[in-house]
C-alpha cells in the first residue's frame, strides 16, 4: 500500500508544490486558490508534520499544525496505517474533534483534519475514530470512549441504518467472549439494532471465527463479536464481518462513520427489530470445526491438554478435540469475567507448559481469549510458535502431493521459514506485521496459507478468517498422517537466532537519512549474506526504532544488531 493514494484536489502554490512531490499524483484541480485537498495512508516512520510538509505547508506550520491536532486528539505519534484527510484553505471545516481517550493508541485512526491561516495564526479542526481493515474493530477501556454503553447503542443503531439500505428486515448475530463487560455492549448494541429495525441472534459466548462461520452459514446479514481478543478484562471492543464471515468493504466503513455523525431516526413499535437466543451456537460451531479435519483419520490415543484462557472457546474447544477421540484435560476454562487470559492461553503459554508435564501429555494447545491465537507444545516442553506450524502447513500438503501456490508471513517472520520455502520451491512473501495485513496479502494473490510468529494463522480453503481451533487440528491432522512426532516434522526448519533492540529517538526524528545508521546496516547485510537479514522499523506508538537481525549464529546476530543500535543515534 502506498503511503499517499488519492490527492483528490490540488490548486495554488501549495497544490504545484505538492504535485511536485514523486509520491503524489496530481488527479485534479480545485477552483479556490491555495487550497489542497488530500487522502494519505501513513506507512512506517511517517507522521503527521511530514504529511502536511508533503502537502506544501511550511515546516513551522506543519509542526504548529501537529501539535494543535495532538492537543485535541491524543494521538501521540499516529499509527502506520492511520487514513488521513487534509484540508488546507480559507476556513476549517465545522464540527468538533471527537476525543478518543482511553482508545488503544497502537490501533490505525480515520483522522479528518482542516486546517486554515489567518495573518500569523493557525485555526485547525481534527475529527478522528478508530478504524481497521479486517474487519472493522473498535477497541479500548471499558469506561471510556470509545467503549460506553451510549456509544455503543449509537453504533447498534447507525449500523443497522446501514444495513437496511441494502435488505428490508436484515439479522445480525451478536456473539461475544467471556468477560463480564460482555454483558452491558451485548445490551446496548441489540438495543441499538432494534430500534432500526434491525432482528438480532444472541450466540452467547463463541470463539470470534464462531460468529464469521455462523454467520455465514446461516445466511445472516452481519456478524459483530464483542471482544478485546488478548488483552485483559477491562477492555473490549467490537469487530464486524460480512454476510461471507469476511472483512467489510471501506466503502461500508465509511457509511458507518457518516451514519453515526447523523440523527437517529428512530422506528415506531410496529418496526422495532426482534431478539432471540440462537439455539446450540456453540454446537453447530463444534460441528464445522470437526468437518476441517480428515474423515480417514482421528485423535484416539492421544492425550491433549487443552487451554482456553478462560475465553470465549471454554466450552467448545475441550468439545471439538473429545468428539475427534482424543483424551482432553482441560485448563484456563473456568471463567467468571474478569480472568481472561490472566495466566493462561496463547499469551501465557507457561500454564499449558506445566500442565502438559503433570498430566503427561502427548501436545497441549493453547488459545487466546477470542480463540483466534495459537500455541502448542510437546510432551518434552518445546513450544513451537506460529513460523513453524506455518511451514508444517505448507510441508504437509506438499507431502501429499497437493500444490502450494504460495505463503504469506509478515516482517518478523523467521528467515528460516523464507529459506525452507525457497528449497520446496514455494514463493513466499511478507506483509506488514498483523494477521489483517496476512489477510490482505492471501486474497490480493488468491493463496490459502499464511500466519505470523505469534500464532495467528490462516487456512482460507478451510475458513475465511484466522482460527485457533482449525489451526491446531491441521497440525494435529499433519502428525497423525505423518506418523512422527511434532518436532520430527519440523526438522526441516531451525529457528534463525534473533537479536531485537529497542532505541529511543527524537520524536519526528528522520531516521530514515540518517547515514551512520545506513552505512551500518548496508555494512551488517554485506556480512551476513544469504544466512541472514536486519530489519529496522519505527514503533508505531512510542518515539522508538525496534533493530532486529537474523543470523545462523546467535553471537553474529547480537554483535550485528548492536551495532546497528549505536548508530541509530
Amino acid at each position: 500500500r502506498s503511503q499517499m493514494i488519492m490527492p483528490m484536489a490540488l490548486g495554488g502554490e501549495s497544490g504545484r508544490r505538492m504535485a511536485a512531490s514523486p509520491q503524489v499524483t496530481a488527479v485534479g484541480a480545485a477552483p479556490e486558490r491555495d487550497r489542497v485537498e488530500l487522502a494519505a495512508v501513513l506507512g512506517e516512520g511517517d507522521n503527521l508534520t511530514r504529511l502536511l510538509q508533503r502537502a506544501g505547508v511550511s515546516d513551522f506550520d506543519a509542526m504548529r499544525a501537529a501539535e494543535l491536532v495532538g492537543g485535541q486528539v491524543p494521538l501521540g505519534r499516529i499509527a502506520p496505517g492511520t487514513r488521513v484527510s487534509l484540508v488546507l484553505g480559507e476556513r476549517p471545516a465545522p464540527g468538533e474533534p471527537r476525543q478518543l481517550t482511553g482508545l488503544d493508541l497502537r490501533a490505525r485512526m480515520d483522522l479528518a483534519l482542516s486546517i486554515s491561516r489567518s495573518g500569523d495564526d493557525l485555526a485547525i479542526a481534527a475529527r478522528a475514530i478508530p478504524i481497521d481493515t479486517a474487519p472493522l474493530r473498535i477497541r479500548g477501556t471499558v469506561g471510556q470512549s470509545p467503549i460506553t454503553p451510549d456509544f455503543m447503542l449509537r453504533l447498534g443503531h447507525a449500523v443497522g441504518r446501514v444495513l437496511k439500505r441494502e435488505t428490508q428486515r436484515p439479522t445480525v448475530l451478536i456473539g461475544k467472549d467471556t468477560r463480564i463487560s460482555g454483558y452491558m455492549i451485548e445490551s446496548a448494541l441489540e438495543a441499538g439494532f432494534a430500534s432500526a429495525g434491525v432482528d438480532v441472534l444472541l450466540s452467547g459466548p463463541l470463539p470470534t471465527p464462531g460468529v464469521a462461520y455462523l454467520t455465514r452459514a446461516l445466511r445472516l446479514d452481519l456478524g459483530v463479536v464483542i471482544s478485546a481478543s488478548h488483552n485483559a478484562f477491562p477492555d473490549n471492543g467490537i469487530k464486524f464481518f460480512s454476510a461471507a464471515g469476511a472483512k467489510l468493504s471501506d466503502a461500508w466503513e465509511l457509511a458507518v462513520e457518516a451514519a453515526l455523525d447523523e440523527t437517529p431516526a428512530w422506528v415506531d413499535s410496529a418496526g422495532l427489530g426482534r431478539a432471540r437466543r440462537l439455539d446450540d451456537a456453540g454446537g453447530r460451531y463444534v460441528e464445522f470445526c470437526k468437518s476441517t479435519f480428515a474423515n480417514e483419520l482421528s485423535l484416539k490415543g492421544m492425550k491433549l491438554v487443552i487451554d482456553a484462557a478462560h475465553g470465549a472457546a471454554y466450552q467448545v474447544a475441550p468439545n471439538v478435540f473429545h468428539e475427534l477421540g482424543a483424551e482432553v484435560v482441560k485448563i484456563g476454562c473456568a471463567p467468571d469475567g474478569i480472568n481472561i487470559n490472566a495466566g493462561f492461553g496463547a499469551t501465557a503459554p507457561k500454564a499449558l507448559v506445566a500442565a502438559v508435564a503433570e498430566h503427561k501429555a502427548d501436545y497441549g494447545i493453547a488459545l487466546d481469549g477470542d480463540a483466534d491465537r495459537l500455541q502448542m507444545v510437546d510432551a518434552a516442553g518445546r513450544l513451537f510458535n506460529g513460523d513453524e506450524l506455518l511451514y508444517l502447513m505448507v510441508a504437509d500438503r506438499m507431502s501429499r502431493g497437493e500444490k502450494v501456490a504460495g505463503a504469506v508471513g509478515t516482517l518478523m517472520t523467521n528467515m528460516s521459514v523464507e529459506v525452507a520455502f525457497k528449497a520446496m520451491g514455494v514463493p513466499f512473501v511478507r506483509a506488514r506485521v498483523g494477521d489483517r495485513y496476512v489477510l490482505e496479502e492471501l486474497g490480493a494473490r488468491r493463496w490459502q496459507l499464511g500466519g505470523e510468529g505469534s500464532g495467528h494463522l490462516l487456512a482460507l480453503d478451510k475458513h475465511t478468517t484466522g482460527d485457533g481451533i482449525v489451526s491446531a487440528l491441521l497440525v494435529l491432522e499433519a502428525v497423525k498422517r505423518g506418523g512422527k512426532p511434532l518436532a520430527a516434522l519440523l526438522e526441516g526448519v531451525s529457528l534463525f537466532p534473533q537479536t531485537l533492540i529497542n532505541v529511543r529517538i527524537a520524536a519526528g526524528s528522520n531516521w530514515q537519512a540518517n547515514p551512520r545508521l545506513k552505512d551500518a546496516q548496508a555494512a551488517v547485510e554485506r556480512e551476513l549474506g544469504d544466512t541472514g537479514r536486519v530489519l529496522i522499523r519505527a514503533s508505531g506508538t512510542e518515539p522508538l526504532l525496534r533493530v532486529m537481525v537474523e543470523a545462523r549464529d546467535a553471537v553474529q546476530a547480537k554483535s550485528a544488531a548492536e551495532r546497528i543500535a549505536a548508530a541509530c543515534v
